[in-house]
């Protein structure tokens, strides 16, 4: 039963509960129709915690939410607007995250909630921001290809479905510019999505950073 249902069933019982929500996967906006053999996913969409966690935060049998934080796979940018959601139940009830292994996303859900646990086995992996690129033109001569590659734009340069489709050897200047700048945003998006979930300076947040292993 999903948090949407689990909501409806307990306005009718009438009794005072808590809100337990798994958060995992890529948080879809939609689920994807089901193929016929395929087995139908159990992972909610991001509308669904969304909504669940709006209702939640205003229904007076809801005394508290509690989140299981699981691997996530899904953009930054969802992970921003799940932590406004939170910090804004947080205001009015305890919410609560668990959670055994994490990395980026993980962490800055958890840090926005009331509080957060983690076994004494629980694996904490900060590994950064980075940029992939996947230079063709080495394979592209050993297979006798010819790629044509058309430059939009000095920041603006061909794409294939693996990253950065480049005509040349190595990474241009442009490239590596524009790579590193928003490498550097998402940190600080990062950094600032802590800090104000923690009350601590974003000097706290890089110094703590840069001290972990």
């Amino acid at each position: 039963m999903d948090p949407i249902s689990k909501l409806v069933w307990r306005s009718i019982t009438r009794k005072p509960t808590h809100l337990h929500i798994t958060l995992k996967g890529s948080l879809p906006i939609m689920r994807r129709p089901r193929g016929l053999f395929s087995v139908p996913s159990s992972d909610l969409t991001l509308p669904q915690v969304l909504g669940a966690l709006s209702r939640a935060e205003k229904d007076p049998l809801i005394e508290s939410v509690i989140i299981t934080v699981k691997p996530l796979s899904c953009r930054f940018a969802k992970v921003e607007e799940l932590v406004q959601a939170i910090r804004s139940v947080r205001s009015v009830k305890k919410v609560t995250a668990y959670f055994q292994i994490g990395a980026e996303a993980e962490i800055a859900i958890a840090t926005a909630c009331t509080e957060a646990y983690c076994p004494p086995s629980a694996r904490v992996s900060l590994s950064g921001f980075y940029s992939r690129y996947t230079l063709l033109s080495g394979l592209a001569d050993t297979i006798g290809i010819e790629p044509e590659v058309f430059q939009r734009g000095l920041y603006k340069g061909g794409h294939s479905f693996a990253g950065e489709w480049q005509d040349g050897k190595g990474l241009p200047n442009e490239v590596r510019e524009r790579s590193e700048g928003l490498r550097d945003s998402q940190r600080q998006s990062f950094i600032s999505l802590i800090s104000e979930n923690l009350q601590i300076s974003k000097e706290q947040v890089s110094e703590i950073l840069k001290a972990g292993p």
